[in-house]
């Protein structure tokens, strides 16, 4: 199957934050904005990045709201999940793979975030396993895994 291909979003470019599986501690949701700029792209935190509701991010509705919202906007070039846990699997159904297809942008993230490549991937659509910000770029000692990604987002493949 082919795949569209992947642009990588130019510094300066703004990058969307979205919370599809579970939710980050406000300091980590804080330090994010500031990571990105660091790197020369702005961060656009969505809603789901600051909403709790038990061990998800705010309600199924909700971060599906932000996923949609996150890939339609056009001054967003690429979509960047704030942490994994649990909870992207039960987005999957409800995704519209029309807006993917009609918006194509990366996704990037890992861990629960691989239930939403395996739709990328089953749609002919590329998406980047990537650390997360506030489950491994705020953290100390992970220096080296930003430097990693954003010279890919700077540089592509």
């Amino acid at each position: 199957m082919p795949f569209a291909p992947l642009h990588c979003p130019p510094p300066g470019a703004t990058i969307a934050i979205v919370a599809p599986a579970g939710p980050a501690t406000d300091a980590a949701v804080r330090a994010v904005p500031a990571l990105l700029a660091e790197r020369g792209y702005e961060a656009r935190l969505y809603p789901s990045c600051e909403a709790r509701d038990g061990y998800l991010a705010g309600s199924d509705a909700a971060r599906l709201a932000d996923l949609h919202e996150a890939i339609a906007d056009e001054s967003n070039a690429a979509v960047w999940c704030l942490r994994g846990g649990y909870g992207s699997g039960r987005l999957l159904e409800h995704i519209d793979t029309g807006l993917l297809h009609r918006h194509p942008k990366p996704l990037i993230g890992y861990s629960d975030i691989t239930a939403l490549h395996a739709l990328c991937y089953r749609e002919g659509l590329l998406a980047l396993h990537a650390p997360m910000p506030a489950s491994d770029l705020v953290k100390p000692g992970r220096e080296a895994d930003a430097d990693a990604l954003f010279a890919w987002l700077q540089d592509g493949l």
